[in-house]
């Protein structure tokens, strides 16, 4: 994992009326690509309440990760104000 055991980074997540996620950016990189992308596809599939009512809404997520010692890897998300 590029010398990281764990890190952070904040997303951007589009969403529709009914709060799912239509898309998913990073606002910098958590400095690992792997981790990089699962942050990016598991934001990318997420559904926030309360629904923003209108599509096109963003919301922020902070993203953490963590490598495990057998090679895996966790993500947490915390919708952010």
């Amino acid at each position: 994992m590029a010398g990281r055991a764990e890190g952070a980074a904040p997303v951007t997540v589009t969403l529709d009326a009914e709060g799912k996620a239509t898309g998913a950016e990073l606002a910098r990189s958590s400095g690992d690509s792997r981790a990089d992308g699962l942050i990016g596809a598991v934001s990318a599939q997420l559904r926030l309440e309360p629904a923003p009512q209108a599509a096109g809404a963003r919301a922020t997520v902070e993203a953490g990760w963590r490598c495990a010692d057998d090679g895996g890897m966790s993500v947490t998300l915390e919708r952010t104000p």
